[in-house]
């Protein structure tokens, strides 16, 4: 029973070393090549319709639109027919017809 434990146990050794001889090792310089080559890709540039997107997340952020209204924001703003003025909310749209009414009287 001993010579067997120790047989077993001689064999899980030499097939662990075994293992990690096998598998492969990168070395830190290799690392850290593909880590700088990373880091001086260019950044890609954005197409027309990603940067609106990004445009009109910014302004419906800005301007606190959460819900059904920044949805309504967003698809008329990533239309193009969207500016700050013409906002579907209660609070742009009295405020523009203030601003209007100014206007108007002087």
């Amino acid at each position: 029973m001993s010579r067997s434990l120790r047989l077993l146990a001689a064999g899980a050794l030499i097939a662990t070393a075994i293992g990690f001889a096998a598998t492969p090792q990168i070395s830190y310089a290799a690392t850290q090549a593909a880590a700088d080559s990373a880091v001086k890709a260019p950044a890609k540039t954005r197409t027309p319709q990603q940067q609106r997107m990004a445009d009109c997340n910014h302004q419906a952020k800005a301007e606190g639109k959460k819900g059904p209204e920044r949805k309504a924001f967003m698809s008329t703003c990533l239309k193009g027919s969207h500016t700050a003025a013409t906002s579907t909310s209660p609070r742009h749209k009295a405020k523009a017809k203030a601003e209007a009414k100014s206007s108007a009287e002087g």
